[in-house]
């Protein structure tokens, strides 16, 4: 690290300007540099379920919000242009998460450890890679990262607007990925920790409610479908091939794929070494330093190294919770990361399904990072 002297002429702006647009910089070149494909089988299910609520026959399967975001999209934007206007969107939110990541750092720390903690978005390849996919990962992420700043501003300034805020953000986070709602309910605990009901936990339930309850109505009156992929996600939970799922594979009945949960506690109950070994197995696929999913095999070696990344990113992420375990707000940025582990822990592990938990843990590594530094002063001098 430098001399505090030297770092003091460092012009304020920089220490933000520059990682955002180091993000900003990375994303536009995987969407319109690189020519890398955009589409995935959730994407087909997104846009298709899209097409049905403009028919006025909204179909079932996904949460909604990502269709709907479509569907609206649609409406105004020509079909051929849907896909750079998308991720031009996505670039746009993945350096607004870059600087979401600085603004909320900022607020715990010093401008170096900050603009660490907003570089290691900015760079990091999962989000990077990310931007170019049609999907849900990087608009939940950026409505995450801003709903945590709500509440972080909230604990500040005992403003309950910033709570209704976060609340309201949050609440649109949830239509776009419901594995999400262990994560709302972590920050409705803590937000009893950090502040008061009134100006804190009582507005964010509001306007998380307000959202919801919009949501639910649209359902009931026929404008939106229930999603209805928690089945087919714990069947692939219990299942030895995910193909086992598929409607002609023998293993599951008619009646358990279209209500699943039955047959997943019978599993848990006949098979409780094999469930627990299941279960296990799913945290370790999730952040282990080598991806074990099923695409695994057909990625190059430097594609599985770079997921890998997440392994190192988790442990110094939890060393930093562990060396500010008193301060609720690094418990607000762990609890994406430990919400998700617990949540997905009962299905199945993929890749993206860390994308979420990732910039808070970037925080908390850069504020054990700093710590070292901090209690080996000389050593970081000489080197």
């Amino acid at each position: 690290m430098e001399p505090p002297s030297r770092l003091a002429r460092i012009p304020a702006f920089l220490w933000w300007a520059v990682p955002v647009g180091v993000g900003l910089a990375t994303r536009l070149i995987v969407c319109f540099v690189a020519d890398l494909p955009w589409d995935s089988v959730d994407t087909r299910i997104y846009g298709w379920m899209a097409r049905a609520i403009l028919e006025g026959e909204p179909r079932s399967f996904a949460p909604n919000g990502y269709p709907l975001f479509l569907a609206g999209l649609l409406s105004v934007v020509p079909s051929t242009a849907i896909v750079p206007v998308v991720q031009s969107l996505n670039v746009l939110w993945g350096a607004a998460t870059v600087g979401l990541t600085y603004a909320i750092a900022r607020a715990l720390d010093r401008q170096p450890v900050a603009a660490l903690a907003a570089m290691i978005v900015a760079v990091y390849p999962h989000p990077i890679n990310y931007t170019r996919f049609l999907l849900t990962e990087v608009p939940t992420t950026f409505l995450l990262m801003l709903a945590l700043y709500g509440v972080l501003r909230a604990h500040q300034t005992s403003s309950w607007r910033w709570s209704a805020g976060a609340g309201i953000v949050l609440g649109l986070a949830l239509m776009l990925r419901t594995a999400l709602a262990p994560v709302a309910a972590g920050i409705g605990i803590l937000a009893l920790w950090m502040g008061s009901v009134r100006t804190l936990v009582l507005p964010y339930g509001v306007g998380l409610v307000l959202i919801l309850g919009a949501h639910s109505l649209a359902v009931s009156t026929g404008h939106l479908a229930s999603s209805s992929n928690l089945h087919v996600n714990l069947l692939i939970a219990i299942a030895d091939d995910p193909d086992e799922v598929i409607a002609s594979a023998p293993r599951f009945t008619d009646a358990e794929r279209a209500s699943a949960v039955p047959a997943y506690l019978r599993h848990a109950r006949e098979t409780p070494a094999a469930f627990a070994g299941e279960r296990l197995r799913t945290v370790w696929d999730l952040w282990s330093p080598w991806p074990q999913d099923r695409g695994a095999a057909d990625r190059p070696l430097w594609q599985n190294a770079l997921l890998g990344l997440r392994f190192p990113l988790l442990v110094v992420g939890l060393a930093g919770l562990a060396l500010h375990r008193r301060k609720p707000i690094a418990w607000l940025l762990a609890c994406p990361a430990l919400a998700t582990t617990a949540l997905f822990a009962f299905f199945f592990a993929l890749p993206r399904f860390t994308f979420i938990a990732e910039p808070g843990l970037a925080i908390l590594c850069a504020l054990a990072l700093a710590a070292v530094v901090r209690r080996h002063p000389s050593r970081s001098a000489s080197a």
